[in-house]
């Protein structure tokens, strides 16, 4: 039943060829991002790829997001902005090569509960 419940509340985002799989779960009014494992292309510095056009409503941040998380043990960070309509944006600060290991959790609240 609980394993039922989770791929309920379990979704892919990923719209980029660069990135691995971006999967965002969420509990009650909390969203978890979650992107880990290797790039198969380089990622060219400063460059904005969207990963969700756009996620169900009940995913959604009632307020626009910028963060910065680390991403890898190298203490590089990425950009995220999730605006309130949906949209997953990540953005590197600097070039990234394939092969880079990624592993991002990122956590926000969207003030909308399932249950």
């Amino acid at each position: 039943m609980l394993k039922g419940q989770f791929n309920q509340n379990c979704i892919e985002l990923t719209n980029s060829s660069y990135y691995p799989a971006t999967v965002g779960y969420r509990s009650g009014q909390v969203v978890y991002l979650k992107c880990s494992g290797t790039l198969t292309k380089d990622v060219p510095a400063n460059a904005g790829y969207v990963v969700a056009l756009s996620m169900p409503a009940e995913y959604c941040p009632n307020v626009d997001i910028t963060a910065y998380p680390n991403i890898s043990y190298t203490g590089k960070n990425i950009k995220i902005d999730i605006s309130t309509t949906g949209r997953v944006v990540f953005v590197t600060p600097e070039k990234l090569p394939a092969g880079f290991g990624l592993n991002m959790h990122f956590t926000y609240m969207t003030g909308k509960s399932n249950f």
